[in-house]
């Protein structure tokens, strides 16, 4: 049976019409199946053919996953896929987000910096990184534009009525002239400080039968704000915003982190003169 025949016989089967417009993504991919079924059942095919197959069909599945990035950016993950068996975006992702700023640069020297720390950190495991300097690049600033993707649209309802009015517009004329999606980085930060509780202080722990959590009703030093200011009080737009800064971290650990101190919100924004 020739191909054609095969597709033909495959399509009446299944119904597909592929000129129904709305269908047009998954019909693309069921013919795509009718050709790898067609050559699974009808031609022999050796192994390492087998094995290509195999390989092109992981490689697409894999390039979905990563439709958030440039087509330049997928294309080199993919290849990086094909030719060292390595599924690398989360491992580049992950290496990025434990820099505390990455989510706040909005400029190419930040990117930059950004990017050259990434290098540092994984040419010794993956010498091959030598050969895409550029790549690298790009990758950092998708992934800055993917983390901040929501900058025109980062406040939730419960933002929006509980924020004072000062501190939201800080967060919005933020976004709009940066890109920048401080709510994002906030709830980041939030869940960041959680899973490092052993750099809690003792005074902050409250015990419990499994897990401690922070108290967060004691003013001094908050989530490390001092020192998390001294890291970015640089930033354009977070310089002396210190205050707005754990306005936001509060709120994002209240609503989504531990909510036990969700009744205590009011009295914090009164303890900071909102």
């Amino acid at each position: 049976m020739k191909i054609e025949d095969f597709i033909k016989e495959r399509k009446k089967r299944d119904n597909i019409d592929e000129f129904d417009v709305s269908k047009k993504i998954d019909n693309i991919h069921q013919f795509i199946n009718y050709v790898f079924e067609y050559f699974n059942l009808y031609i022999d095919i050796d192994e390492l053919e087998k094995e290509k197959i195999e390989l092109n069909e992981k490689a697409l599945k894999y390039r979905k996953e990563l439709s958030d990035y440039s087509i330049e950016t997928q294309e080199w993950l993919v290849k990086i896929f094909i030719d060292e068996n390595l599924k690398f975006v989360r491992t580049l992702r992950n290496r990025l987000h434990e820099d505390i700023a990455f989510g706040l640069y909005y400029d190419t020297k930040g990117w930059q910096k950004a990017s050259f720390n990434l290098y540092a950190k994984l040419i010794k495991k993956y010498p091959f990184l030598d050969r895409y300097i550029d790549e690298l690049n790009r990758f950092t600033i998708d992934e800055s534009n993917r983390t901040n993707m929501n900058y025109l649209d980062q406040l939730s309802n419960e933002a929006k009525g509980i924020l004072p009015e000062k501190v939201k517009d800080w967060v919005c004329k933020t976004g709009k002239k940066y890109h920048v999606d401080l709510m994002e980085w906030a709830f980041g930060y939030a869940e960041y400080f959680c899973d490092n509780s052993e750099a809690w202080p003792i005074s902050r722990r409250i015990k419990g039968e499994y897990i401690d959590t922070y108290n967060v009703k004691p003013k001094k030093n908050r989530f490390d704000i001092d020192g998390l200011y001294n890291q970015l009080g640089d930033i354009e737009y977070i310089r002396g915003k210190k205050k707005y800064l754990e306005v936001i971290i509060m709120f994002q650990w209240v609503n989504l982190i531990d909510d036990q101190f969700f009744d205590f919100y009011e009295e914090f924004l009164k303890e900071k003169g909102f």
